[in-house]
């Protein structure tokens, strides 16, 4: 961010922020979503903070534009009678937000629960990374976490994650497809694929372990036991 605002400055371009998964998150003390004009957040159930299906929030500091986001996202209605440009249907429903506001209640402990999942599955796998079976973000010390997703790039990953399900353990991919390969990029967007190795080399390893807040030490460990039995079973071959 520090670098993306100085560039912002110098330009004077306007800082727009995809923070749907930093609800809760902060770096260097402060929040995801307040260093742009216009800041998103979402509310599905993967999230850090979710409601009953799908939902999410647009905050700004401007007035102009808050404004006009609330006509917006109400078919462009001044009031009941009179609408003043074409708008969409984009209000979050009121029970919605009755459980976004509970979830705010507990979301300190949520986020806790899960960074110390998170941290205790970083400790458990260190050893992988030293023998190059996985690659971990990097850890910053001044940003504190949502972990909403557990990320890491794991050789033999699509044997792994077959092999994790059948010891009960759910991973995701995200996303076996990178951006540059989706149909609709190739028809809108204009690019190098061979400037896109790292997007590729990370769709072909990168797997997604559980670390959410209803896991405890037991199942944490346990999934880490499955991981080095994986690895074992598979160098012994």
């Amino acid at each position: 961010m520090d670098q993306i605002l100085k560039i912002s400055k110098k330009y004077k371009i306007h800082v727009v922020e995809d923070a749907c998964m930093g609800i809760g998150a902060k770096i260097k003390n402060k929040s995801p979503g307040t260093f742009g004009i216009v800041n998103a957040f979402s509310m599905h159930p993967l999230k850090s903070l979710n409601v009953m299906g799908d939902g999410g929030m647009v905050i700004t500091n401007n007035d102009e534009y808050a404004s006009w986001m609330l006509k917006y996202r109400n078919h462009g209605m001044i009031d009941r009678d009179n609408i003043e440009f074409w708008g969409v249907n984009m209000r979050l429903q009121p029970l919605q937000a009755i459980v976004a506001s509970l979830g705010l209640d507990k979301l300190d402990h949520v986020l806790n629960k899960r960074r110390v999942n998170a941290k205790q599955l970083d400790s458990a796998l260190s050893t992988l990374i030293e023998a190059g079976h996985l690659k971990l973000p990097r850890r910053v010390e001044t940003h504190n976490e949502t972990c909403a997703l557990y990320m890491g790039l794991f050789t033999r990953r699509d044997k792994l994650k077959d092999y994790l399900r059948t010891k009960g353990i759910e991973t995701k991919i995200h996303y076996p497809k990178p951006l540059h390969l989706q149909h609709a990029a190739q028809e809108n967007c204009k690019f190098d694929p061979r400037e896109m190795v790292n997007s590729e080399h990370q769709a072909r390893h990168l797997l997604t372990l559980p670390v959410h807040q209803f896991l405890g030490k037991n199942e944490i460990n346990y999934i880490a036991d499955q991981i080095f039995s994986f690895y074992e079973e598979n160098l012994a071959e």
